[in-house]
């Protein structure tokens, strides 16, 4: 490899390192900052500061991912990072998605083969793969809920992180299917008939199609994932929101 060669390899890495270089997270509440240290690049770890303090609390060493998200406590305690925009055109077994800590010490790890999304399901670009819908503390921050492509809520101990449930979303029940499709809304009626490329859970549907009231769509032709119980769209908001 010439040095023209090196100089740009070195460059490329750089550029697509500099995000994560620079990220922090920050408690909703307290003002807790967890936020990388990059003085030596060959030793990075990220270091929890509480508002307004010099010196970090402790420290946590960087898992190196391209990509991440993370989760601060109000207490500044406990820290969780998602692997959320994972390197590769499809999903490796092995690959670490979901950390736990508490005070720096690491309490619990999660691979892709605990959560295996439906590979449909997946966004990809170049290089690359998305899996995650959205995630969130619940339970005065007790509880960590993490919602995936395929509509699965799973739910974590947020101390110990420790797996506690795998749901479907509030609402569904035996009557209901969560189906992912085309269709068209027409200005003459609400009434519409989605045309379905896949079926997340539920009683099959014995026809390619179903029957539904897109009340809550504009006029013009959709492709969403809905959960519907007997010809209504019963999708909870926080799935809308991701149409």
């Amino acid at each position: 490899m010439n040095k023209v060669a090196i100089i740009i390899l070195v460059f490329l890495c750089s550029s697509f390192d500099e995000p994560r270089l620079n990220s922090f997270f920050v408690s909703k509440y307290n003002g807790c900052v967890l936020k990388m240290n990059k003085s030596i690049r060959k030793k990075l770890k990220w270091e929890m500061f509480t508002n307004g303090s010099i010196k970090p609390i402790y420290s946590i060493p960087d898992s190196g991912f391209y990509s991440k998200e993370g989760i601060v406590t109000n207490d500044c305690r406990k820290v969780i990072f998602i692997n959320d925009y994972p390197v590769g055109e499809k999903p490796n077994d092995s690959e670490k998605m979901l950390f736990f800590y508490e005070d720096g010490h690491h309490t619990s790890t999660y691979s892709w083969k605990d959560f295996q999304v439906d590979s449909l399901m997946i966004r990809r670009s170049i290089g690359h793969f998305e899996w995650l819908l959205d995630f969130e503390l619940q339970d005065e921050e007790r509880k960590f809920t993490l919602i995936t492509r395929d509509w699965w809520e799973y739910e974590f101990v947020t101390l110990t992180g420790k797996f506690l449930t795998k749901k479907r979303p509030v609402g569904f029940d035996e009557n209901t299917v969560i189906v992912r499709g085309k269709f068209y809304r027409s200005p003459a009626t609400t009434k519409s008939r989605m045309y379905i490329t896949k079926q997340l859970a539920g009683k099959t549907v014995q026809e390619k199609y179903i029957d539904f009231d897109a009340n809550r769509f504009g006029i013009g032709t959709w492709n969403s994932v809905l959960m519907i119980r007997d010809g209504e769209d019963i999708t909870p908001e926080k799935y809308r929101r991701f149409f």
